[in-house]
């Protein structure tokens, strides 16, 4: 879906040449054939899952005192928990 997105952001720019707009006019029928097919669908469903698995950060949380700041971001099975920890300081005006 986001690469249907790029697509028509692509196509809809008046700086884009109309040989790009033919090519993107075919990437968008070649998109939507897949999407009409549902094994494909599945396929492109589960490999964006398999990614997010892989990849995807899906919870951040962080606290902070007078002189630290400190925190969590979850991720997916293979990456897992990150923790971050730093210092505070005043910059001033």
């Amino acid at each position: 879906m986001a690469d249907m997105q790029q697509i028509l952001q692509k196509l809809y720019d008046p700086k884009t040449t109309p040989e790009e707009k033919q090519r993107l006019a075919q990437r968008m029928a070649d998109a939507q054939q897949q999407m009409a097919d549902p094994a494909k669908m599945m396929k492109a469903q589960q490999q964006q899952q398999q990614k997010d698995a892989e990849f995807g950060c899906k919870n951040m949380h962080f606290n902070d005192s007078a002189n630290a700041a400190e925190g969590q971001i979850t991720c997916g099975p293979k990456i897992g928990t990150i923790s971050i920890k730093g210092t505070r300081r005043f910059v001033g005006p």
